[in-house]
């Protein structure tokens, strides 16, 4: 068992005995402030895994810069709209979502790093060629 998944199944482990602290709803966007980051990157993670589970691609945790994908919602119960899943077709990421990536939709991105370390997704050359 490689470390990414040992590390996606404790994510996953612990995302449901918060649940099963909560009930079976899962947190709300308040419950997820009362977390604090950690809580979100825990989140994060155990979307993450649902969608590798569910998709048959490779969740990476860490977003390796210079990530080039397209832009979707991630689909899942819960708050709409929280996440966004940028996807090579083979690998992913989940970012949380702001309005921008939203603007963004279906759109090729690339992912990289500020000088400060902050992701910041960029525009990405489109190869499609719109026939």
């Amino acid at each position: 068992m490689t470390r990414l998944c040992r590390r996606t199944e404790a994510a996953a482990r612990q995302q449901r005995e918060l649940r099963g602290a909560r009930g079976a709803r899962g947190a709300s966007r308040g419950q997820v402030r009362e977390l604090g980051e950690p809580g979100r990157e825990l989140e994060r993670r155990t979307l993450g895994a649902e969608i590798a589970a569910r998709s048959g691609m490779t969740f990476l945790a860490r977003v390796p810069d210079g990530f080039r994908g397209r832009i979707q919602p991630a689909e899942r119960a819960g708050p709409p709209g929280a996440y966004a899943v940028v996807s090579d077709g083979q690998r992913f990421v989940v970012l949380r979502s702001t309005p921008a990536l939203r603007a963004l939709q279906g759109q090729a991105i690339a992912v990289v790093r500020d000088a400060k370390g902050r992701l910041v997704v960029r525009p990405g050359p489109d190869h499609d060629l719109g026939r």
